[in-house]
């Protein structure tokens, strides 16, 4: 017989729990900007979904988007669907006080609000220099599928993740001069979620 008392809380809708989506991208990415490693996010997304405490606080956001074109072709190819219904998990944070099941209910409530809006598979990675090994994606039904390449990771003098994209036609040199630091990458745990 186990001790009740001692298990840690669960999240449940039925206490005053509730994911949905965000009235605004930037109330979730003001959120992501503090709490995620990277400080940072894109301007827009998709879907921005939040947590919102009993307490009506937002402690957990989800943003949401397409990704690379040829990262969409390379899923579509594999799953068997148009590479304008892949979508991306491209960042998830929740405060640390939320009970451990606060991911897998934010990314169940996204999960049926994409399906519902006709997105048929979502691809996420987990970063392990940041210690994820996305064990909260396989509670969730989510697949691992292979890796990333190592890519570099290169931050700003403020400490911000820079994007590929904002690398793009810079040389090492370009960055360097700049202030950024480069941490050598790692390949990144891929997963896939059908929808």
């Amino acid at each position: 017989m186990s001790n009740t008392s001692t298990q840690a809380p669960r999240l449940r809708k039925a206490d005053g729990w509730l994911a949905g989506r965000c009235k605004r991208h930037s109330d979730a990415a003001d959120l992501v900007k503090r709490l995620h490693y990277s400080r940072g996010c894109a301007n827009t997304s998709v879907l921005a979904s939040g947590l919102v405490s009993p307490d009506l606080d937002l402690v957990g956001a989800a943003l949401w988007m397409p990704p690379p074109p040829g990262s969409a072709k390379w899923v579509a190819r594999k799953y068997g669907c148009s590479s304008s219904k892949v979508i991306t998990l491209s960042r998830m944070v929740i405060e640390d006080q939320v009970p451990k099941n606060g991911a897998s209910f934010l990314l169940g409530w996204g999960s049926r609000e994409l399906r519902r809006l006709g997105w048929q598979v979502a691809v996420t990675f987990a970063d392990p220099l940041e210690g994820h090994t996305g064990g909260v994606y396989l509670a969730c039904g989510w697949t691992r599928d292979g890796e990333s390449s190592a890519a570099p990771r290169w931050t700003d003098p403020e400490g911000r993740m820079r994007s590929r994209h904002s690398t793009k036609g810079l040389t090492v040199a370009d960055m360097l001069s700049r202030g950024w630091g480069r941490i050598p990458g790692r390949p990144k745990p891929r997963f896939i979620k059908i929808l």
